[in-house]
C-alpha cells in the first residue's frame, strides 16, 4: 500500500510510516495528518482516516483527493478568528475589502480609516497574483494590536 500512496499521491503526501491495526493505540501520530487503511478502523485517533480499496482504481484517486482536500479545507480554517471568516456575495473588488476592513476594524484594535490606507495601496499596483489569489494589505505599516508593533503585510484571505 505504502509504494500506491507513493506512486497516486506522492507529489503532495509523504508516507511516513506504516503499521498494522493491533498496534495504533501506541502509534505517535504528532507528524501524521491522515491514515489511510484497507481496513476499518475501530478505535479513536486523533487524525482523519480515509478507507481505501486494496487497488487504487481512478475514481478512488479522485475521492482520496477529496478527501485529502476537504479535511485541509477544514483544517485550513482553525487558524482564523471566527469572527475574520466569512463569505461575500459581492462581486465588486471595493466592497468586498470595504467588509473584510470594517471586520477587521470591529475585532481588532487598528485604525478606523483602515480600508483607506488598504484602498490607497491597491491604487498604488496590483495585489493579485492570478491562481485566485491576492494580498491587499495598507500603504504604510500600522499599529495593528495597538502595542506599538507595526505591520504592513496582512493577509486578508
Amino acid at each position: 500500500m505504502a509504494y500506491q500512496v507513493k506512486e497516486n499521491f506522492g507529489n503532495y503526501l509523504d508516507v511516513v510510516g506504516a503499521t498494522n491495526h493491533h498496534s495504533l493505540e501506541l502509534y505517535d501520530f504528532s507528524n501524521v495528518d491522515y491514515i489511510l487503511t484497507t481496513v476499518p478502523i475501530d478505535i479513536p485517533v486523533p487524525i482523519p482516516i480515509i478507507r481505501t480499496s486494496t487497488f487504487f482504481e481512478t475514481s478512488f484517486i479522485h475521492q482520496v483527493n477529496q478527501a485529502i482536500t476537504d479535511t485541509r479545507s477544514s483544517r485550513f480554517i482553525e487558524y482564523f478568528h471566527k469572527n475574520m471568516v466569512f463569505g461575500s456575495s459581492s462581486d465588486d473588488k471595493n466592497e468586498i475589502l470595504e467588509h473584510m476592513c470594517e471586520n477587521a476594524v470591529q475585532n481588532y484594535d487598528i485604525p478606523d480609516d483602515f480600508f483607506h490606507y488598504v484602498m490607497k495601496r491597491e491604487e498604488i499596483g496590483r495585489t493579485s497574483f492570478g491562481n485566485l489569489i491576492t494580498i491587499a494589505h495598507p500603504i504604510h505599516p500600522i499599529d495593528w494590536d495597538g502595542n506599538g508593533e507595526m505591520v504592513k503585510h496582512i493577509f486578508m484571505i
